[in-house]
């Protein structure tokens, strides 16, 4: 239950073709008359090919969030990752709650089948009960494939009804495609074979079937009749019409809503239930079409609207692309994709997106998202307002307006290869134009936005080689070439009134290295770091404009400070030299860390480094000769 709606999930793939487009328009229909919504899953690949982003974009499914989902439907069949369909049915079992599997019978869940020879049938009896065929030809799919094989039987069932002679010769393979049925048709045309009817184990092979046979002046249905099956957009579309037939999505939807309702009720559902396949009678058979001129038209318009959709949506996003990886600020990017393109949408990302610390190339096997997100962008909003940071359970800024649109929420994975980066809501009317931009518009975000991974992970890449070139690996100050880089912006054309040269060596570093090794040595030079580190982060005595530091040699060390009192010198050198007395205390270790200091000052008029330098050089070896000179 969400915002006071039960919430149904329906998972799927491709939402843009057609038949996953028309059951989620059938079942939206019924849903939200019976008082549900619909939340939509699904991947813009059909999972078919097993390749590494197909793990990033069925990464959607685990945006399911089953505090508020009360019924799970799974388009099993067109799932080409079966494992993947087993997994979500038994997620949504052992959440307690209702899962139907579509198209395939699944042990687990409430199985909604289709009876695919039924199609077959009814054509095969259309065409011998009202036309009065005879003479029959049967293009199957591929030998030996099990659905094609079932049409077959189920077509011989029917004509041995009819005491129709049905010859070996007459059966023929065009593999479901339109290349293997052209030879087909070749061949049947070289034999002179025109028979009364040609029932076609699909609309693919019906309508090439239809073509070759009118190229070669046999007309369509006068000299033949010509059927399909599937009621495919394309068999609608053509000249003639093709009579088909197609499974009735309608009759899935009815029953899946009654068995809802059944059991929010707390009563049982039966484990299966067949739907049966609808006959549409075309102007290839010779009925007056079922698809009047109105209804033809509106098809035309919807694919040319789609086709112009695609082409348009691709213009925008080559448009914008450059702009959006060029960005000064995040806070910008919401502006930009305030386009027209970008309608009935939000775009949602991981929180740490941005991160330039965070390397999205990097592949790992977690898919899901944290739980902090950012809605970068939502139509119909303030551009202003966004990026809006919340929790991945939210769904979305503004999610009890946009339910209330009684529209399917549609879910799709942003993703990087196999890393999912952040997800898609779409909301639009269920128009099959609309549904077609998905594809586009998820794609065209996943390589902008892995672009961007891309890019990013390059630039982080190139500062750590800089910060490798310029710092000291154990210590992480300035080495002497990144320290005399930066000199200049201590510097500052001599805008400070006084420039600090300060030269500090560590004593006995030979000596503990010898006695207590190497890397007691190592730490001794990474605490004089940390003491000059404090220095600089102790702002209230040491008040410094500028201040660089560096390790220049095993056990050198050099700081560069631009100041307005000369007096700090002496801050300086006390302040490094209470930081190593007190860690010296506080360990109470068997060796002492000390240093010498020798100390340059200048005025900005007379200041020049390298001099300064080498006077804070003399002066720090005076003072171990000094000390020296006392332990004797």
């Amino acid at each position: 239950m969400y915002k006071g709606y039960p919430v149904i999930a329906l998972c799927i793939v491709r939402v843009e073709d057609e038949r996953s487009f028309y059951f989620i328009q059938s079942l939206n229909e019924r849903i939200v008359k019976a008082g549900y919504r619909l939340f939509v899953y699904q991947t813009c690949s059909d999972l078919f090919w097993k390749l590494t982003p197909e793990e990033g974009d069925k990464a959607v499914f685990t945006l399911m969030d089953y505090d508020i989902i009360d019924a799970v439907i799974v388009f099993s069949e067109i799932i080409n990752d079966q494992k993947l369909v087993e997994e979500i049915i038994e997620r949504t079992k052992s959440e307690g709650k209702p899962v139907f599997s579509i198209g395939k019978e699944k042990e687990n869940a409430i199985n909604c089948l289709f009876d695919y020879t039924d199609g077959i049938e009814k054509v095969t009896r259309h065409v011998i009960e009202k036309h009065e065929c005879r003479d029959l030809v049967f293009v199957a799919g591929p030998k030996g494939e099990i659905h094609s094989e079932d049409r077959i039987k189920r077509f011989r069932k029917v004509i041995a009804e009819y005491d129709i002679t049905f010859n070996d010769d007459d059966l023929y393979y065009g593999d479901y495609w339109n290349l293997p049925t052209i030879k087909v048709a070749k061949e049947m045309l070289a034999k002179k074979r025109v028979p009364d009817a040609i029932i076609c184990a699909n609309d693919i092979m019906a309508i090439t079937m239809i073509q070759e046979f009118e190229k070669a002046g046999i007309k369509v249905p006068k000299d033949v009749i010509i059927t399909g099956f599937d009621k495919t957009y394309e068999a609608v579309i053509n000249v003639p019409t093709v009579t088909t037939s197609g499974c009735s999505l309608h009759e899935v939807s009815d029953y899946i809503i009654d068995s809802l309702k059944k059991l929010f009720n707390g009563e049982e559902v039966d484990g299966t239930f067949v739907a049966g396949f609808d006959l549409y009678e075309g102007a290839s058979c010779g009925c007056s079409s079922e698809y009047d001129v109105t209804y033809l038209n509106e098809m035309f318009h919807d694919a040319l609207d789609g086709k112009n959709y695609i082409y348009d949506d691709s213009k925008s996003f080559n448009e914008i692309f450059e702009v959006m990886l060029n960005l000064p600020s995040l806070n910008k990017l919401p502006e930009i994709m305030n386009h027209e393109f970008f309608t009935d949408a939000a775009v949602i990302l991981n929180e740490n997106f941005f991160d330039e610390k965070v390397n999205h190339t990097e592949f790992h096997s977690e898919m899901s998202l944290d739980d902090d997100v950012l809605t970068i962008f939502q139509s119909d909003y303030d551009p202003g307002d966004y990026p809006i940071k919340m929790k991945k359970r939210d769904i979305m800024p503004h999610i009890d307006e946009i339910i209330e649109r009684e529209n399917p929420i549609l879910f799709a994975s942003l993703h990087f290869y196999s890393n999912m980066i952040g997800y898609v809501c779409f909301y639009p009317v269920v128009y099959n134009s609309q549904y077609m931009k998905l594809y586009n518009y998820v794609q065209n975000l996943n390589h902008i936005f892995g672009t961007y991974c891309v890019v990013n992970n390059l630039n982080y890449t190139m500062g750590r080689i800089d910060r490798m070139a310029r710092r000291d690996y154990l210590t992480d100050l300035y080495n002497r070439n990144g320290f005399y880089n930066c000199i200049d912006d201590v510097y500052d054309n001599g805008s400070s009134k006084y420039y600090i040269v300060a030269s500090i060596d560590m004593d006995g570093l030979k000596k503990m290295n010898d006695r207590f090794g190497h890397e007691i040595g190592d730490i001794a030079i990474k605490t004089i770091a940390k003491s000059i580190n404090y220095l600089k982060s102790n702002r209230e005595q040491f008040k410094y404009n500028k201040m660089i530091s560096g390790r220049f040699g095993g056990d050198e060390f050099v700081v560069f400070a631009a100041v307005d009192d000369p007096d700090l010198s002496e801050v300086l050198k006390k302040s490094i030299l209470e930081f190593l007395d007190m860690y010296n205390k506080k360990l109470e270790q068997p060796y002492t860390i000390s240093v010498s200091i020798g100390v340059c000052v200048l005025s900005s008029e007379e200041f020049d480094f390298d001099y300064a330098l080498k006077q804070s050089d003399v002066r720090m070896y005076q003072e171990k000769k000094d000390k020296h000179k006392q332990r004797e």
